[in-house]
């Protein structure tokens, strides 16, 4: 299948809300209120960048990852991955490694590391190590990583 990554503008915002209403409602931690979630999403695109990989042919969205230019713990040049999400039935076919990585060849220079948060029920530890993460952060229900650019 060929595959393209487009970035977000706001024109995708309805199509982002379909795809992870649901896998960010029953998946994340932290979630916005389900009222503000247009503006949550908006203001991802104002104050970072989402991309969409979607099939070239249907223009099905296949994943999304989005990061912030800079992270909540507020460490100059460092930007924080907020969301990677694939849709199920393309899962463990190295599409969520491919947007990582062009996710941070995209930020190469802008910043010097890049960090993210997941819960450990994901059970993507390995995942993120074997893209050179490292765990800076642990408790009993999540992991914090971080990378070096």
């Amino acid at each position: 299948m060929e595959t393209e990554i487009i970035i977000a503008n706001k024109r995708y915002v309805g199509h982002i809300i379909k795809f992870l209403g649901k896998y960010l409602k029953s998946n994340l931690c932290i979630q916005p209120p389900w009222w503000t979630f247009p503006i949550y999403i908006r203001n991802m695109i104002d104050d970072g960048e989402i991309f969409i990989l979607r099939c070239v042919k249907t223009h099905k969205i296949i994943g999304i990852i989005s990061y912030l230019k800079f992270s909540r713990r507020r460490i100059p040049q460092e930007a924080e991955i907020l969301v990677l999400a694939i849709r199920k039935l393309y899962r463990n076919k190295g599409y969520g490694r491919f947007l990582v990585n062009h996710t941070l060849e995209k930020i190469q220079g802008k910043f010097q590391t890049v960090i993210l948060g997941s819960m450990k029920d994901f059970n993507v530890k390995e995942f993120y190590l074997k893209l050179g993460f490292q765990i800076y952060e642990e408790n009993s229900k999540s992991y914090r990583f971080l990378k070096e650019l």
